[in-house]
């Protein structure tokens, strides 16, 4: 268990922190709760140094306080199931709970560094545990607010949640100091995931839900499982939705639970898109492309019923179809510039990788333009012109920067007028996302129009382009 002295140093100053709070947070309750419990705790191992023939009374080192807090909260989770048997409420057990699964978020990466094998030993039951936790908690109604500013179950889920993260990404870390998983580590592990962090994806609580957010998009850069796993859930949400062949009947609107989890998925997919391996995104983009062909389809028979439940479906229909282009921005902008070093599962080039990057562009773009999106709502229609427009300097950038992908070149010039009469039709259609449109119209002349403008008149097929191109644009004229 020896440590070396840099990580000593860094270790005892995070303890002191915790003993001894910052001047602003010494009246803070859960700072006092937690300094009084790592007090505890530190009593703790030093009985057990004690009762072990060693009576030092050194600082305690981060795998003996790990191990110290995991069995205390191991003891909370069964005085938890003890009140809800006797039906009286769980709030000094949630009080408890809150300071034991901080320490175990603090000490986690120290242990996995320089304890790697027993840290991986321990998980199982750390897995169990935590995942102990999250149930109780989700199933926990009586606690909202504790009387004492130590925050309630929605607290307490979070703090489950920050917690569980912090212990998968520890886990990884001990594979890098040499620990090997066994298979039943790795199951615990995406259980863990699956129970504490994916299944609060679509918690009505907002707190909650944007704090499994958070820590997923965390694990994405720290874990190789994590892009998969979510991958996997996000394309299973969203073909639900497409394989119903009507979004309108699949998501009954706004106060529908299942419209409410598709958009909080599609605003995390939004940010993660830029960290998820090129082979997943190309997944996930395949599927977002074709929920909004589903919602552009659905909306046409929701609009013909007439009447205002038809119009709030609508425009709830173009929310969401803004939110789905949104995600196709991401993923397209994304490009040959990412710059991701974590731990991503493509073992594709980077040439490769922007050869696929490319190619998903070009099928966005020619699926996008087919669709008759701006009848949807001006809700959808920023979103949809940066998309053409991201798509279009995809394609071009790569000749621009002396790429040779001869191809994604053809593609991009052949469809730049209808690109251009698209632009040109949202910009002139609803003076409330003129600016936005005409913005990214601005975008477009300088960073597609003009590369291939630089063609002509060498280039017949880029002549041609452009002669649409102009004739689009004098209709803005």
């Amino acid at each position: 268990m020896d440590m070396s002295e840099d990580t000593t140093d860094d270790f005892a100053k995070v303890l002191h922190h915790v003993l001894h709070p910052p001047t602003s947070n010494r009246r803070d309750p859960r700072a006092v709760r937690l300094s009084a419990a790592t007090a505890a705790l530190i009593e703790t191992v030093h009985e057990r140094r004690r009762q072990g023939g060693d009576g030092s009374t050194d600082d305690p080192l981060p795998a003996e306080l790990f191990l110290c807090a995991l069995t205390a909260l191991q003891g909370t989770l069964s005085s938890a199931s003890d009140a809800a048997d006797r039906g009286v409420g769980g709030q000094d057990v949630t009080a408890t709970q809150q300071p034991l699964l901080e320490i175990i978020r603090l000490t986690a990466s120290f242990v996995s560094s320089h304890n790697a094998t027993l840290y991986v030993g321990q998980f199982t039951v750390l897995g169990r545990t935590l995942r102990g936790a999250t149930t109780a908690a989700v199933q926990t109604h009586d606690v909202h607010e504790t009387g004492d500013g130590l925050g309630g179950i929605n607290a307490l889920l979070r703090q489950v949640i920050r917690t569980s993260a912090a212990s998968l990404a520890a886990l990884s870390n001990a594979t890098v100091h040499g620990a090997a998983l066994g298979s039943k580590v790795e199951k615990d592990a995406l259980r863990l995931f699956h129970v504490a962090i994916l299944s609060q994806f679509d918690d009505s609580r907002a707190k909650v839900r944007r704090e499994a957010h958070a820590s997923a998009l965390e694990l994405l850069s720290t874990t190789r499982f994590a892009g998969e796993q979510i991958g996997e859930y996000a394309r299973t949400v969203l073909q639900s939705v497409v394989k119903s062949g009507d979004a309108a009947a699949a998501l009954g609107g706004e106060g529908d639970d299942r419209y409410g989890k598709v958009m909080h998925l599609l605003s995390f997919l939004e940010r993660a898109m830029s960290i998820l391996s090129t082979s997943i995104v190309v997944q996930l983009g395949e599927v977002v492309v074709g929920l909004v062909a589903s919602i552009v389809a659905s909306s046409k028979s929701v609009g013909g019923g007439g009447g205002s439940g038809g119009d709030q479906s609508v425009t709830a229909q173009a929310r969401m179809a803004g939110a789905a282009i949104s995600c196709l921005v991401a993923a397209v902008e994304r490009g040959d510039n990412n710059e991701y070093d974590g731990y991503n599962t493509n073992t594709e080039t980077g040439e490769e990788d922007g050869t696929e990057t490319r190619q998903f562009a070009s099928r966005v773009l020619a699926s996008l333009l087919q669709l008759n999106i701006p009848t949807l709502g001006k809700e959808c229609r920023p979103a949809y012109a940066r998309c053409l427009v991201s798509c279009c300097c995809a394609l071009i950038a790569s000749t621009a920067d002396g790429v040779a992908d001869p191809a994604s070149a053809a593609v991009a010039t052949k469809l730049l007028p209808l690109t251009a009469s698209t632009l040109v039709e949202l910009s002139d259609r609803d003076a409330g996302v003129a600016d936005a449109t005409c913005a990214e119209l601005g975008r477009w002349v300088r960073s597609c129009l003009a590369v291939v403008s630089s063609s002509v008149p060498a280039d017949d097929a880029a002549t041609k382009s452009v002669s649409g191109c102009i004739e689009a644009l004098n209709k803005l004229m």
